[in-house]
């Protein structure tokens, strides 16, 4: 994996944010195409190669046939007419639901759709409950971290229980007026 991050970077578009330490980088000269070979399985073994410690052979441990299983499945596409694999397709639609920060019910719907327009017997899942099964074979860990609208900080670590920015002192919360009870 960290080979993979180090060859394409985090994401595209993705904005470095200095105010809080981390240090600028820089872009990969490489664009990452998301309409040709999707390259997950290859990010895989990268992964795989990495870890792997010693070459003895040794019986697999449960994480080790996991992530075999889990490579092989990356190989596997989503439906008899596409190259594109399952785990791509849904990685693709987290990233989505991420950048755009989409409700369950949103995705749910969408999942809806393609499954009335993609092939039968696709392998799109049914519901974000069951991409998030297929993906927590990964084991990446989801953390969402606030931050300014004016991208000045990020509300993490020692900031994370501050209620305005520390640069442009505009709120974290939306502000928000109370509904008046009526007037007598």
């Amino acid at each position: 994996m960290s080979m993979h991050l180090c060859k394409r970077g985090f994401m595209p578009g993705y904005f470095t944010w200095t105010e809080h330490g981390q240090r600028p980088i820089s872009q990969p000269t490489m664009d990452y195409a998301y309409d040709t070979a999707d390259g997950l399985d290859q990010m895989l073994a990268d992964w795989g190669d990495a870890m792997q410690t010693d070459s003895v052979e040794h019986e697999p441990t449960a994480d080790a046939k996991a992530f075999y299983a889990l490579l092989e499945a990356s190989k596997e596409p989503l439906h008899s007419y596409t190259s594109v694999a399952l785990q791509t397709a849904v990685a693709r639609l987290m990233a989505v639901k991420s950048q755009y920060n989409l409700p369950i019910e949103c995705i749910n719907k969408l999942l809806d759709l393609f499954g009335d327009v993609l092939p039968q017997n696709h392998k799109m899942p049914k519901s974000l409950y069951e991409c998030q099964c297929l993906l927590r074979g990964l084991k990446m860990p989801y953390i969402k971290i606030d931050a300014c609208t004016n991208n000045c900080m990020i509300y993490y670590k020692e900031d994370k229980n501050k209620d305005k920015c520390d640069f442009c002192g505009e709120s974290r919360y939306v502000v928000t007026e109370p509904a008046h009870q009526g007037q007598k």
